[in-house]
């Protein structure tokens, strides 16, 4: 995807305090155009109460955010009109149909045709269903409705919180075609709030992850794999348990393990060649050598030196 250099979120120093708690702290995100931007962090790392600072629901302690460049303040009716934005689960009238729902909904802020109601129905795949009464639907049909819902007006900015939780592996399919759409052919910008981790790796391409209201890390997603040391390597030669012993006595093996006839290794990146070399000079056969990295090993990595981090503190 080819992105923008084009800064659409942008917060400094963003902070919010709740009686005597910091819910977060010192939040620096930088989101640009088409890019699809996972949020990631744990029940309670502030994703929530940032998404609100985001959408001008609570005021920051202190810090300070920009959207499109802009501060809120005189701009804050016309910056907002540009951002659609899905807080919570979706609410809707359950006796009317989909469409229905969609086009009362839409003009209580703005004038909706039926034919722009037709149009983001079949964007978000629930043409089908327009005339199905919304409590005959689905979870993840009510997901891709709420969606709508913050389509409906052409916006140029998804803010959304937690829209993939629940979704089963054909909702998250879904899901994942229809960011790419919008940012790959209709040029907009998403950004979501999720603590699912394997959904992250497959729909974003930039992702922070959060922990204690804290950002951890943040990055293109590509990037941040690949560079990070904690590697899952899978290795499948012809005699895996003499492998294994062999690579145990390793002080460059983190950790190594035996999963369906094929080795598990925790290692750095550039100990791979070194992991090669040594396998085919001891005699075995290697049939191959795969980075298995995936962003819940990165995650839990990080999130594990940021609480001894805290714990310290």
């Amino acid at each position: 995807m080819e992105m923008n250099d084009k800064i659409i979120i942008e917060t400094k120093s963003l902070a919010k305090k709740f009686t005597h708690n910091w819910a977060i702290s010192d939040i620096n995100l930088t989101v640009r155009k088409g890019q699809i931007y996972g949020f990631l962090g744990p029940n309670g790392a502030g994703k929530s109460t940032t998404i609100r600072l985001l959408m001008g629901l609570i005021k920051p302690t202190k810090g300070s955010f920009q959207l499109f460049g802009k501060r809120p303040g005189l701009f804050k009716r016309d910056m907002y009109k540009k951002v659609g934005s899905l807080i919570e689960e979706p609410s809707f009238y359950n006796y009317l149909t989909g469409a229905k729902n969609l086009y009362y909904l839409g003009n209580l802020t703005k004038e909706v045709s039926w034919g722009k109601v037709d149009e983001i129905l079949e964007l978000v795949g629930l043409q089908k269903a327009r005339n199905k009464k919304v409590d005959k639907y689905s979870h993840g049909m009510k997901k891709r409705l709420g969606l709508a819902q913050a389509l409906i007006h052409d916006p140029e900015l998804l803010i959304l919180d937690e829209p993939i939780s629940g979704l089963d592996p054909e909702g998250l399919h879904n899901m994942q075609s229809l960011f790419k759409r919008l940012t790959n052919d209709l040029n907009k910008t998403v950004f979501f709030s999720s603590h699912n981790l394997k959904e992250i790796e497959s729909l974003c391409t930039h992702m922070g992850i959060i922990n204690y209201g804290k950002v951890v890390v943040q990055g293109a997603v590509e990037e941040l794999l690949k560079n990070t040391d904690f590697f899952i390597t899978e290795v499948k030669v012809d005699e895996p348990q003499e492998a294994l012993e062999l690579l145990m006595q390793q002080k460059w093996v983190n950790k190594i393990f035996i999963e369906n006839d094929k080795l598990k290794i925790h290692i750095a990146s550039q100990d791979r060649p070194r992991l090669t070399k040594l396998l085919v000079e001891s005699g075995f056969n290697v049939y191959s050598i795969k980075p298995r990295t995936s962003i819940e090993d990165y995650y839990v990595s990080l999130t594990r030196k940021h609480n001894k981090k805290n714990e310290i503190q």
